[in-house]
């Protein structure tokens, strides 16, 4: 059963109001919007959650660990606690600037596991303010998790013996996404970055912040379409690690047709996601010839791209 967002905390957290100004609170915010966490405030984080992550005495000895998740560009800072004294071993801790994402992200990670999702195992109690720093997500920290932007996507060529394997991967990943979708699932982040995998294979949903959640038996043309946008999301991060980089624009578009539109059709037959295919690799091709997405401007730009390819000429 999906849980519903719980606010650990005292009454008197941030959340529930604070003694500033609206004037004095909403420039912290924005200070906080553009400003990523520095290493004596991320200490200062661990050691507001430690009573709460390890209770009990063990809870005093958290060591902060110096690692980070994910690209630069992340939005959120995410990073490590670790107790040696505890056996709850290492966590991973999420910032947010808002409550809300927070709050819909623990429930999604709770709809993903209904579904049959591997995903994320939140700790504690819910969310987590941290002050003027936002709130928190803590969860189990993954062993041996990698994410699908570690992959050396651009040291792989047709032809040669080991792109067999990453072209394997790739079929992998779509796959998943097609399962992803077939079960009501959209992520609207869908990037490299986004999709983790643990050994032997296995695939592991998270950053669920903007994830929605259909049924997909009474789902309409917008759920659909929104499937072909995450598609093509994922498509336009691939290209952006170098995939195919140099090959000609028409090799490119059949092995991107076969490792991830073959895959994804199997996984989940789709109309929408067809009959937008042509535009995907439209845009796939702008990005890898122009090095930006200016033909996107947002997920459902992919939409916007098959339209404009299926126009007749005037």
């Amino acid at each position: 059963m999906k849980r519903s967002p719980r606010i650990s905390g005292s009454p008197n957290s941030p959340r529930r109001g604070s003694p500033r100004s609206a004037a004095e609170r909403r420039g912290a915010f924005l200070s906080r919007e553009r400003d990523p966490l520095t290493p004596e405030e991320k200490a200062q984080a661990v050691k507001t959650l430690a009573p709460h992550i390890y209770p009990g005495k063990a809870g005093q000895s958290v060591v902060l660990q110096g690692a980070s998740l994910g690209s630069k560009d992340s939005a959120h800072d995410v990073f490590f606690a670790i107790n040696d004294q505890h056996p709850q071993g290492p966590v991973a801790i999420k910032r947010y600037r808002r409550p809300r994402n927070a709050d819909h992200e623990l429930n999604a990670i709770a709809s993903a596991k209904e579904r049959g999702f591997l995903t994320l195992q939140p700790v504690g109690e819910g969310v987590f303010p941290l002050g003027d720093l936002g709130y928190a997500l803590v969860t189990e920290r993954v062993p041996n998790f990698k994410t699908m932007n570690q992959v050396g996507w651009q040291n792989y060529y047709v032809g040669e013996k080991e792109y067999e394997g990453i072209a394997a991967t790739l079929r992998n990943i779509s796959g998943f996404v097609g399962t992803m979708h077939k079960a009501g699932i959209i992520h609207h982040d869908l990037q490299m970055k986004n999709i983790g995998q643990v050994p032997p294979n296995k695939f592991v949903l998270f950053d669920l912040e903007n994830t929605q959640f259909y049924d997909p038996e009474t789902a309409d043309y917008v759920f659909h379409d929104w499937c072909a946008a995450d598609l093509g999301d994922m498509v336009t991060s691939l290209v952006s690690h170098g995939y195919l980089s140099d090959t000609t624009d028409h090799l490119f578009t059949e092995e991107l047709t076969n490792n991830v539109l073959g895959a994804y059709m199997e996984a989940n037959p789709s109309d929408a996601v067809f009959d937008a295919w042509d535009g995907i690799v439209a845009n796939a091709i702008h990005e890898r010839h122009y090095g930006n997405r200016a033909m996107v401007g947002s997920a459902m730009g992919h939409l916007m791209a098959a339209d404009m390819v299926a126009a007749p000429a005037r």
